[in-house]
């Protein structure tokens, strides 16, 4: 079968891609990658064979094997797979069991590029199954499919050994597997395999593991978009495309995932799935409103080799192929059934195998006597690029005036962070070198700062940058830094909230190698080992890991490192992280920052829930975005009751003369709302400690939580009372039934 050539042009729905070559030149841009020049870049996608391969054929399907209530089964025609859940007496099949026009669905497919200015868009059916080049395998608990993929059947017959350099084609072997009641799909990275002179860019396994020509009303997706979103009632919706990028973002999606999970639930059937192995370079895609498969579809994209596309004054592009990422691929699936097949249980069955992956502690987060708020003082400002000039927001002394003063209205458990207290405020400089601003006062007055919050039975956190610092020359050094795909020092942009002050909209940020966080840690705790703190709050976790093309480590392996690092600061002492990415939290007791909203705007048919919180409640406290930085305060703390979070404040002590930075963050400002509001929340104390086992809207604007204590908390975000099952809930109000 010979390919279309589809000329390709800049859209909204696709990057830019690539055809006719102008110079092709090599270079070392860094460790393992490549540079190369073309003009554009023409995409070549498979015809479509013979309908008998894009279904799943029952009568050809065999037995593979059960376990649990679930059984695997294998199709000897199409090379596909297939699941029964026996409690729902439902079978999920890779792909459909009728035909349907003009739909490529296929087991998986894969995205290669040459150096000739052309990428290909091959899939197992069409390239490999249609060329009778598939195999397949018993292995331990399931079956092994190999698919050789190729443009013509002569090319995918041959071995990858076989092949000349440069020819398109791919030798992916994906093993199918049953284990403990869970159903696995996963491919080694030593079972991915390209000629040399391709790279193989993406793979994209069982999207359409969903797909249906059926669907019901209450039937949605689950995407990891934000806090979380379903996609409802996905066959009436318009058709649409959502990518989420995990624990980043990118140009082409608003949206950004901080826990690598997806489901699908259709009729009283559904699943969920969590990728396991490859969540650092993984996009969790999902579709609807399709003309064949109505019901939508959902699955797991790995960007297994980095790319970057340059776009060049003279219309030209410049290309650098990075390294592949070394881990394996896998993404487990639980199945659910009934009255478990909701969005609750997809956040139950989740966070058990985040337990069982030990990304999540089985320890609670414990009971206190009185119920904490978190406050961030901003203690300074950088005014320049590398923090050599700061301005002074709050010394220790007025930050223990804050401090008293909340406590004398009432705030009796506070997690105190100090916020750029540190040597460059917000302009950082090397961890190894850090140590408190001596503008912000003594270290008499620190330490009187920290006996008051501590006498106060409240916690003090110095806020850190681990892992990145200023470009200046108190900033890392060249040759500790990770470089980036092109060769330069990988640098991370964030806005800089002070901008007003310092005329700087942002702040640039070297990164640090993986090979040289531990001795950061090291140097740290022993820079601090004299001076009285409850913990550490690092900061700089939420830009995710990528690739150090000086030292060839992988995303993977800095994940793994700063775990370790995460356990050193933990020991005795309370972890807080920003943001909080599912690979970067362990050991943290606190979450500051998550995600209470989504990245895609939401609609009748694209909803926000509280996945991400319902996952963690019980294990780790966690907040919002601050609740005075928000355009309508009020809906801010109802959302912190709704999805359990702390109620969350920064501030700072002195004036800036800047209208719009004071309003919102001098502290006197929102500090009697902040004392109101703890009062209000402090009778949910006890259920720090528990599980958000249920979450649903009762009523229109009306939303309940309920707790694995039994517990029952109704939010009410309309502007009048509102009756439920005989409670009256006042307007913008809440309550709790123990």
């Amino acid at each position: 079968m010979k390919l279309k050539f589809n000329r390709i042009i800049k859209s909204a729905a696709l990057i830019l891609i690539l055809s006719v070559i102008i110079s092709l030149f090599s270079a070392c841009s860094g460790s393992g990658s490549a540079k190369y020049g073309i003009s554009s870049l023409r995409v070549k996608e498979a015809e479509m064979s013979e309908s008998k391969y894009h279904i799943y054929d029952k009568s050809s399907s065999i037995f593979v094997l059960k376990s649990g209530l679930i059984e695997l089964y294998f199709d000897k025609v199409s090379y596909s797979v297939a699941v029964k859940d026996t409690s729902a007496n439902r079978v999920w099949y890779s792909i459909p069991v009728v035909e349907s026009e003009n739909e490529q669905a296929s087991v998986l497919s894969v995205k290669l590029s040459d150096k000739d200015g052309n990428a290909y868009i091959f899939n197992s059916q069409d390239n490999s199954v249609a060329f009778d080049s598939a195999s397949f395998n018993s292995a331990k608990d399931g079956i092994s499919v190999t698919y050789r993929l190729a443009n013509d059947a002569k090319t995918a017959s041959k071995s990858i050994k076989e092949l000349e350099k440069g020819t398109p084609a791919a030798e992916i072997t994906a093993e199918f597997k049953l284990v403990d009641g869970s159903f696995y799909v996963s491919i080694p990275d030593d079972g991915m395999k390209v000629p040399e002179g391709i790279n193989l860019e993406s793979v994209t396994v069982l999207d359409y593991l969903s797909s249906t020509l059926k669907t019901d009303k209450d039937d949605f997706i689950f995407v990891p978009d934000g806090c979380g979103a379903l996609i409802k009632n996905a066959a009436s919706a318009e058709k649409a495309e959502y990518n989420v990028p995990v624990y980043k973002t990118n140009e082409t999606s608003p949206a950004s995932a901080v826990v690598p999970a997806f489901g699908v639930k259709q009729g009283d059937a559904a699943y969920m799935a969590l990728v396991e192995s490859g969540d650092e370079f993984c996009e969790i895609n999902a579709s609807t409103g399709s003309s064949s498969f109505v019901s939508g579809r959902a699955g797991a994209t790995f960007n297994v080799t980095e790319m970057k596309y340059q776009k060049n004054k003279n219309g030209r592009y410049t290309v650098y192929s990075g390294i592949r990422s070394g881990d394996d691929l896998c993404v487990a699936y639980r199945f659910l059934s009934g009255k478990n097949a909701s969005y609750s249980s997809f956040a139950t069955a989740c966070r058990e195998m985040l337990i069982r992956d030990s990304v999540l502690s089985v320890s609670g987060v414990g009971q206190t006597e009185y119920y904490p708020i978190a406050v961030s003082i901003d203690c300074a400002a950088a005014l320049n690029k590398n923090g050599s000039k700061i301005r002074t927001l709050s010394t220790f002394e007025e930050t223990e005036d804050i401090v008293s003063q909340l406590k004398a209205k009432g705030v009796n458990n506070a997690y105190v962070n100090l916020k750029n207290a540190l040597i460059g405020a917000n302009e950082q400089g090397d961890i190894k070198h850090a140590g408190l601003n001596k503008s912000l006062g003594s270290s008499e007055d620190y330490e009187k700062l920290y006996s008051y919050v501590s006498t106060q039975k409240m916690g003090l956190l110095i806020d850190i940058g681990l892992i990145t610092s200023n470009r200046g020359s108190t900033g890392f050094s060249s040759a500790d830094c990770m470089k980036s795909i092109t060769g330069r020092l990988r640098t991370v942009t964030r806005e800089n909230p002070f901008a007003d002050l310092s005329k700087e909209k942002t702040n640039v940020y070297r990164v640090l190698k993986p090979s040289e966080i531990d001795g950061r840690v090291e140097s740290l705790l022993r820079n601090f080992r004299n001076i009285p703190l409850s913990g550490y709050c690092v900061n700089d976790y939420a830009d995710g890991f990528g690739i150090d093309y000086a030292s060839g480590a992988v995303a993977g392996q800095t994940a793994q490192t700063v775990k370790n690092a995460n356990a050193s600061l933990a020991t005795e002492r309370t972890l807080a992280v920003r943001r909080g990415n599912f690979d970067s939290i362990r050991s943290a007791r606190l979450i500051m920052g998550l995600p209470s909203e989504t990245g895609y705007e939401q609609s009748a048919f694209y909803t926000a829930i509280p996945f991400v919180q319902m996952v963690l409640h019980g294990t780790a406290d966690y907040t919002f975005e601050p609740i005075n930085t928000a355009v309508n305060m009020k809906k801010a703390l109802l959302r912190c009751v709704e999805y359990g979070a702390l109620p969350s404040f920064e501030w700072f002590y002195r004036e800036t003369g800047e209208e719009i930075i004071d309003a919102a963050y001098k502290y006197d400002n929102s500090i009697n709302i902040a004392a109101e509001y703890y009062e209000k929340m402090s009778v949910l104390n006890s259920l720090r400690d528990c599980r958000i086992a249920d979450h649903s809207l009762v009523k229109p604007g009306v939303y309940l939580s309920e707790y694995s204590d039994g517990s029952l908390v109704y939010v009410n975000y309309n502007e009048n009372d509102v009756e439920v099952n005989d409670i009256l809930i006042g307007a913008e109000d809440f309550v709790v039934i123990s």
